[in-house]
């Protein structure tokens, strides 16, 4: 029988521009496989094709995004647990948008555009 170690959210940390942050409710990450087509000339016939992946992250924060990161621009985001280290650079924010309820706390949902993703074991 084959040993599973499930990774449990309390036990990863968030990191943004290599600060660890708290207040992060959820993470989800996503990968898109973009594919780059080269034709022939004047033709629709495809030569060559190649995979150009990008990457998508939500975070869904008690906090600011602007507010974590003191007036500097999103460079990287990291995940650390589970015997594993993520690391997503090329960064921009796409979107912020902040859910305010009556009787409960603000909740932020950041997307996140990555250009690059590196796995480590630790």
């Amino acid at each position: 029988m084959i040993d599973q170690n499930f990774i449990r959210g309390s036990g990863v940390t968030v990191k943004l521009n290599g600060s660890a942050v708290g207040g992060v409710l959820s993470a989800v990450c996503k990968r898109k496989n973009n594919l780059i087509k080269i034709e022939e000339f004047l033709t629709d016939k495809p030569v060559y094709s190649a995979e150009n992946p990008s990457f998508v992250i939500e975070l869904k924060t008690r906090f600011d995004i602007s507010d974590a990161l003191g007036g500097n621009a999103l460079q990287s985001v990291g995940l650390e647990g589970g015997g594993k280290s993520v690391e997503y650079t090329g960064c921009a924010v796409e979107s912020v948008t902040a859910d305010l309820l009556p009787d409960k706390k603000t909740v932020y949902s950041v997307v996140i555009n990555a250009a690059d993703r590196s796995v480590e074991n630790v």
